[in-house]
């Protein structure tokens, strides 16, 4: 009996062990979003908190592989048709399943969460390359508008991300980079998400003619 449970034991531990950063979720993103763009912010956390029972990662843990997998996501895809999509995604849709994730009041783990990506330059840093803008910025401010974050708390998190000094960064008119030209468009994301949806279908169809 006592074999069976050390068996068992070692299975949780092989489960909980994927250290920071790891793919789960980033993978799980792309499959959700190539098969249905469309998803609800509720059913998408609900099933992000069924990978992080599976896991057993925390709450911070498991904010933090979301935002992370979404701009890893965003990079891979960066001059192609489906940019926009993954842009709307990050930067809009992201923070509202945080919203769903996280009480209002739960402000803690959220910046416990940007502190890991903070760990994770690199991809902010190529992010940055790519859209002449902080793309942490751009996130760290639509947090702060659903009221996960406060506006000190948003200042604080910037001042800790360490900007590479040849990165050249607001350059490019406010519309230009993909996270800002989304966040223009806020106010439309309902009819922006819907119409990427049919769009990422309609080419889908068309690839298999």
């Amino acid at each position: 009996m006592s074999g069976a449970k050390e068996s068992a034991k070692e299975s949780s531990d092989a489960v909980n062990s994927e250290k920071w950063p790891g793919s789960l979720i980033q993978c799980w993103l792309a499959v959700k979003l190539t098969g249905n763009p469309g998803s609800s912010t509720a059913v998408l956390a609900e099933q992000l908190q069924v990978l992080q029972r599976l896991k057993g990662f925390s709450d911070s843990r498991l904010y933090a592989e979301l935002m992370r997998g979404s701009l890893l996501a965003l990079y891979n895809v960066s001059q192609t048709s489906h940019e926009s999509q993954w842009g709307a995604f990050a930067f809009l849709k992201v923070p509202h399943i945080l919203l769903d994730l996280a009480a209002k009041s739960d402000t803690i783990n959220v910046v416990t969460a940007v502190e890991l990506m903070l760990q994770h330059s690199p991809l902010l840093d190529a992010m940055d390359a790519n859209s002449s803008c902080s793309s942490l910025k751009c996130l760290l401010d639509e947090l702060a508008k659903i009221r996960l974050l406060s506006e000190p708390q948003v200042k604080h998190l910037l001042e800790k991300r360490k900007i590479p000094p040849t990165l050249k960064l607001d350059t490019v008119p406010a519309t230009t980079g993909i996270p800002k030209a989304i966040i223009f468009a806020e106010s439309t994301i309902a009819g922006i998400l819907k119409t990427l949806s049919t769009d990422y279908h309609k080419i889908q169809r068309q690839n298999t003619v």
